[in-house]
């Protein structure tokens, strides 16, 4: 009755080596990544458009990787289980404070739309539709909660797939096939979109698989190193002679497609190791790691945070990165100490 998936792999597996300490141990530097990554993203939001030397260019650079890369570090933690029980705890863990976060500050807006005399049905009706719809519908204060529901069907079509299919280059063969149908549909038909960033969910399996695969096997670091330096080297000659490069998953833009995906892919390799270096320095545990375990919160409150204080007026970039990532680690602290709170706007204590 066990999946082909967890048969003829554990003694390959890293996953299954030592003990639950140490593997705890081994993978402190997620948090630490996810706590940089969450920071990164956030500056993003925050220079955009801003006029400080090198911040565009930086911005560029970022948006290479940052999604890509979140996508292969869930991937880390993927573990198979039966169909409908991983879709059930997805489910609680991701489309629940997906959906809680959308619709809070869904009222929000309308609620100050009634304070302020400008509330209109109409637009409300519309906005909540959009709201709902998700993906690249999701706007403003709600923009950045589209990578949540994208991670959830992309983790259900790989878990389901994995139970099927043995690892190995089949299964890594399907998941190339299924980011160049994700590359294809972009391509081909730039307009079309399904609900809750559906769309992008093949690529974003794509890179989930990855990493998977890193954790549960050795690979050869310096054959890759070399393939990845080689990848950014003629991305970079590429660049020179006119080729833009652009990473943006939600608006399914990742040109050139090949190119670009596999340069996202050589940027995280390196920047993941760079991460799981800065994993023994016990500071970057308190810091960023603990920014890390909140990174889910920071990333669906900081544009509302941010947003609001530029319209308050306030415009130093400093103290903008400073508040926007230090509220919603504030709500994450007061939510996670409560078993209810904590279930639904952390997607944490379930079962």
């Amino acid at each position: 009755g066990h999946s082909r998936a967890q048969q003829g792999t554990a003694g390959h597996s890293r996953a299954q080596q030592g003990t639950a300490g140490h593997s705890k141990e081994r993978f402190v530097w997620l948090d630490i990544a996810k706590g940089i990554g969450i920071t990164l993203v956030v500056l993003g939001h925050i220079i955009f458009g801003s006029d400080l030397p090198g911040a565009q260019t930086a911005r560029g650079v970022l948006t290479l990787y940052q999604m890509p890369l979140f996508f292969i570090l869930s991937g880390y933690l993927f573990k198979a289980k039966p169909d409908m029980d991983f879709m059930k705890h997805k489910a609680l863990t991701l489309l629940l404070p997906y959906f809680t976060y959308i619709l809070i500050m869904f009222c929000f807006i309308q609620f100050m739309a009634l304070i302020h005399h400008n509330f209109d049905l109409k637009a409300a009706v519309v906005g909540f539709v959009k709201a709902m719809h998700g993906g690249r519908h999701l706007i403003g204060y709600m923009g950045t909660a589209w990578f949540l529901s994208t991670l959830f069907f992309a983790q259900i079509a790989y878990n389901f797939i994995v139970q099927r299919v043995h690892y190995g280059w089949t299964l890594m063969a399907l998941m190339m096939a299924s980011g160049s149908l994700a590359m294809a549909i972009a391509i081909v038909f730039p307009q079309f979109h399904l609900p809750f960033g559906m769309t992008i969910a093949p690529l974003a399996m794509l890179f989930f698989a990855v990493g998977h695969y890193l954790r549960q096997f050795e690979v050869p670091k310096g054959m890759v190193s070399v393939l990845a330096g080689f990848v950014i080297a003629v991305c970079l000659g590429a660049a020179f002679m006119g080729v833009a490069f652009k990473m943006d998953m939600k608006y399914s833009i990742f040109g050139p497609a090949l190119l670009g995906t596999a340069l996202a892919l050589s940027l995280s390799w390196f920047v993941m190791h760079f991460y799981q270096w800065t994993g023994r320095f016990v500071f970057m545990q308190h810091s960023f790691g603990q920014l890390g375990k909140a990174s889910l919160v920071i990333l669906c409150l900081h544009q509302f945070v941010h947003l609001h204080l530029r319209d308050w007026g306030m415009s130093n970039e400093a103290l903008l990165l400073i508040i926007s990532i230090g509220v919603p680690y504030a709500v994450y602290l007061l939510a996670r100490r409560n078993v209810w709170s904590s279930r639904i706007l952390l997607g944490q204590g379930w079962r």
